[in-house]
């Protein structure tokens, strides 16, 4: 039975790891605590590793100085728009 609004992805691709039994043994153990599949924990491991390397995280005094760079942009230095117009130009 399919849920609303949910399509179905055919799985083709395929992964095969050749692990130490220890490591085996806790991905055994992980999946059944969380009651997923391998290939779903694995995913979930890797989006989530993906995420720690895609987003910044910020606090205090880093936090507010972003903001206020937001808030308050500063005008590019002469230089960096000449450069830009030659730039431009060579593109045309």
């Amino acid at each position: 039975m399919k849920s609303a609004g949910v399509e179905r992805v055919r799985k083709t691709a395929r992964l095969a790891m050749r692990l130490a039994p220890e490591a085996k043994k806790i991905i055994d153990h992980a999946t059944a605590l969380t009651g997923l599949g391998v290939a779903e924990l694995a995913l979930r491991g890797a989006l989530s590793e993906v995420e720690k390397h895609e987003r910044i995280h910020l606090r205090g005094a880093e936090r507010e100085a972003f903001i206020r760079a937001l808030e308050n942009p500063t005008l590019p230095k002469q230089k960096l728009v000449d450069a830009m117009r030659r730039a431009a130009s060579m593109l045309d």
